[in-house]
């Protein structure tokens, strides 16, 4: 041990001080074998290292130097990890091989052997053996025939050796009261001699001498150190560290290798221990935790949004995180590990999470009253592309710090921190792109043409989701082009004029005779000859069905126009609250461009005022503040302002954002007589009414009689032939499924009454509440308009010159602008508030 601290000391700066501690101590509370030594090595700062760079490179050069030790083996651990492997099995390497057996020969001789096989496997290091031979001892055999001869006994010979080695008792030391036994034993020189051992006398009965090695043979052999057991069976142990591999990996090849190469006889076994048994007690309980996870975390989203497609949805972004985690891992070249294993877990529930800030925003949209899949889908990731990334970075960042450690412990830092950076990286990607396109492709009815869009939207998001545009360049429009264009590129009201020509082409089937009938007789009809006879008939429905059916077929073209008329009416309405949204927001910009203009000036010439000392820094570093919170005001406006210019963009089905042409906002007017409450439900029950109606008008004509009309030939006795007419007449005599039908039809015409009633009477409530409100807000605005908004220029005016006059500080400057912003940024919400219930309001009269 010293000749190792002198050559650590002496060969490796880095090293502050080193400390041995031999064999057990007195109190046994660290039982070691009498031939183990702990060295503790105390080491400076890792950045204060010269000789090498890495632990690991540290240790090999540690180990080569330690080479000039002879008869010792070296193994390098930290006095933690050392506790813990010795704790689990008792040994203090990482990996624990232990042979049973009965033979401590054959036992030594089959470890030496592993040993040196598992010395050439990859990632295996201070390969060290149990020494449980070699020890030196000196053995005394007793001739007891010599003995006999001589008149001795064995105990004479026993207490001749025992004296010279361990010192017996020859009398008694007083010192004062003090009482001291009298032990006699040879020097220390003496006592690691065979031939003093030799020469020691022993007393005879008679008082003659005789030498010790006349009654005895006295021989210098090796013996055990030690015997290790376990459950009662004799073992050795084979301590191997890892470096730089896994332990997994490892212990399968060094387990394959040694059933390979190692030949054990009968009675001797192998078992593997040590770091390894941690790994695979917390795989077998992972294989139990981590499915229980994620059959919680899906229950968990179901209750969150009591739908299990929904649910699935969320879900799917755990394979995209373990995607990232892997590939992370293998990037790094690091092994799964437990600390891996936790990483997972942490990853799943994040971006988890990131999935229910998408999917419940998207529900928002939803009952919001955004029906078009694919326009709920951008807009949905464009207002939470920012909680999300900003959820991903913030983790990103809070382990980032770990995975690129180097600090002790960092080998357990660094798997973790790098499953979760590399699990986010890719996940939350692939939450903005890929969950987006699912949502949208499993919130519909499938269908080829829908699947074959999932492209072209995925492209859109993940544009939209990364460069915030959808276009190159902008477009201008008034609002009547908007509305024009609109209306021919919707796809919904494509699709509503699609199905007005599919219920106009059934017409074809409803007004379709029925199958002539063609009929052939031939053989002995009138005689003993064959006879000949044919005919042709065609079947009609009483005269009255097909008028009944061909206004029943207009009725059910004309609810369908109706329904149409209804999206227009409703995709005006939202365009219109849309335009009228922009051009305010438009207006909101202007003036806080405005006012951060003249407050901008302000500032620049009170940066001259600072420089010669007219005023003070305080006011100037206020001014600043004022300045930032004005640009952040502007920054939130135009981000609001291009969310709703998406809208537009989506409503009108373009490829290009739209731009107002129309200047100011627009007020608009409701006059004082409103007219009677109609609403596009009202309208479309009313054509459904009409349609049941002439439905029950046609069945009921479906019950009376029908007839049918026909033309024969016959030829009779083989020479004569007579032709004429025939006509028929059917009966109903059997009406229980027309009965069905007329009941059915009434049935639908009360429901149809039913809910115009209550349309009716919910449009009045709304109508009565709407008006009150609009009331309201016409004087609200009036008054605004007045009192406040001509005023504004006048104020912005006076408050400019009299700071520039210096009568008010930058302060009092600020708050007059911002009051006065405040108040015009007001009336503009109002103006919004009033134009959206004249638009409300106008949506409760349809018109035609």
């Amino acid at each position: 041990s010293t000749k190792a601290e002198k050559i650590l000391l002496d060969q490796f700066p880095e090293v502050i001080s080193v400390v041995s501690k031999i064999g057990t101590a007195e109190v046994p509370t660290d039982p070691m074998a009498i031939e183990d030594a702990d060295i503790m090595i105390v080491m400076k700062p890792k950045k204060e290292w010269v000789s090498a760079k890495t632990r690991e490179e540290l240790v090999e050069k540690m180990k080569t130097a330690l080479e000039a030790v002879p008869g010792a083996a070296f193994e390098f651990t930290q006095p933690i990890q050392l506790r813990f492997n010795e704790l689990m099995t008792g040994v203090k390497s990482d990996i624990a091989i232990k042979i049973y057996g009965e033979s401590l020969e054959v036992l030594d001789e089959k470890a030496r052997m592993a040993a040196s096989l598992i010395e050439n496997v990859e990632g295996a290091a201070d390969v060290r053996v149990e020494q449980v031979t070699g020890l030196p001892q000196l053995v005394v055999k007793i001739k007891r025939d010599m003995l006999a001869i001589y008149g001795l006994t064995v105990e004479d010979v026993n207490r001749t050796v025992r004296t010279a080695f361990a010192g017996e008792s020859a009398g008694v030391v007083f010192e004062g009261e003090k009482r001291f036994d009298l032990v006699v034993r040879l020097k220390e020189k003496y006592r690691n001699n065979v031939k003093v051992l030799e020469n020691l006398r022993i007393n005879r009965p008679g008082g003659d001498l005789v030498h010790l090695r006349q009654v005895a043979d006295i021989e210098m052999e090796y013996g055990p150190m030690q015997i290790s057991r376990d459950d009662a069976k004799r073992r050795i142990n084979i301590g191997v560290n890892v470096r730089n591999r896994d332990v997994e990996s490892l212990v399968d090849e060094i387990r394959e290798l040694l059933e390979d190469e190692l030949t054990l006889p009968p009675g001797y076994r192998l078992t593997y221990g040590g770091q390894f048994e941690n790994l695979q007690a917390a795989k077998r309980t992972s294989a139990v935790a981590v499915p229980i996870a994620l059959l919680l975390i899906l229950v968990f989203l179901y209750f969150a949004f009591h739908s299990v497609k929904q649910a699935l949805m969320v879900f799917s972004a755990i394979p995209l995180a373990a995607m990232g985690g892997i590939w992370s891992l293998w990037a790094r070249g690091m092994p799964f590990s437990i600390s891996a294993g936790v990483g997972f877990i942490v990853l799943f529930g994040i971006v988890v999470l990131n999935g229910i800030v998408l999917i419940s925003y998207y529900n928002e949209l939803e009952k919001s009253g955004i029906r078009n899949i694919n326009r709920r889908v951008v807009i949905g990731t464009r207002r939470r592309i920012r909680p999300v990334l900003l959820t991903a970075a913030t983790d990103i960042l809070g382990f980032l710090p770990m995975a690129i450690s180097k600090a002790p412990g960092a080998e357990v830092q660094k798997p973790l921190a790098t499953v979760v950076i590399g699990g986010l990286l890719t996940a939350t990607f692939l939450t903005l792109v890929l969950l987006p396109a699912i949502y949208a492709l499993f919130s519909q009815h499938w269908s080829i043409k829908r699947i074959k869009n999932m492209r072209r939207l995925t492209t859109m998001i993940l544009l939209f989701a990364l460069t915030g545009t959808l276009s190159a360049q902008d477009q201008m429009m008034t609002f009547g082009e908007a509305l024009s264009h609109g209306v021919k590129n919707n796809v919904d009201l494509k699709v509503s004029e699609l199905e007005i020509d599919a219920v106009r082409t059934e017409k074809g089937s409803i007004m379709t005779l029925d199958n002539p009938e063609v009929g052939f007789q031939y053989g002995q009809i009138n005689g003993p000859m064959n006879d000949f006879y044919s005919e042709i008939s065609q079947g009609f429905q009483f005269p009255g069905y097909y008028l009944k059916a061909s206004q029943y077929h207009n009725a059910k073209v004309n609810v369908e126009e109706k329904r149409h008329i209804v999206s227009l009416h409703q995709y005006e309405k939202d365009l219109r609250l849309l335009w009228s949204g922009q051009l305010i927001l438009s207006e909101k910009g202007d003036l806080i461009n405005k006012v951060f203009s003249q407050y901008q000036s302000a500032s620049r010439s009170a940066e001259l005022l600072v420089e010669t000392g007219e005023t003070s820094a305080l006011e100037m570093n206020l001014m600043k503040m004022n300045l930032a919170e004005f640009k952040l005001m502007i920054e939130d406006l135009e981000r609001e302002k291009y969310t709703n210019a998406v809208d537009i963009q989506l409503h009108l089905n373009t490829d290009h954002l739209i731009i107002p042409a129309e200047k100011e906002p627009v007020i608009y007017l409701v006059s004082d007589s409103l007219p009677e409450v109609y609403t596009p439900d009202m309208l479309l029950i009313d054509a459904m009414l009409t349609e049941a109606k002439k439905e029950s008008e046609m069945v009921r004509q479906e019950g009376l009689p029908g007839f049918s009309a026909g033309y024969f030939y016959q030829q009779l006795e083989g020479t004569v032939g007579y032709d004429g007419v025939v006509a028929g007449i059917s009966v109903p005599l059997w009406r229980w499924s027309n009965n069905s039908a007329k009941k059915q039809a009434q049935v639908k015409k009360q429901i149809y009454l039913a809910e115009r009633e209550n349309k009716l009477a919910d449009a009045t409530l709304i109508r009565e509440r709407l008006v009150n409100n609009l009331t309201s807000l016409k004087s609200t605005l009036l008054y605004l308009s007045e009192n406040m908004n001509e005023r504004a220029e006048d104020t912005f005016k006076y408050a400019t010159d009299a700071f520039d006059n210096g009568e008010i500080n930058a302060m009092e400057y600020y708050l007059i602008l911002s009051q006065t912003l405040n108040k015009q940024m007001t009336y503009l919400d109002v103006l919004q508030d009033y134009n959206e219930t004249v638009m409300e309001l106008n949506f409760l009269n349809i018109r035609l």
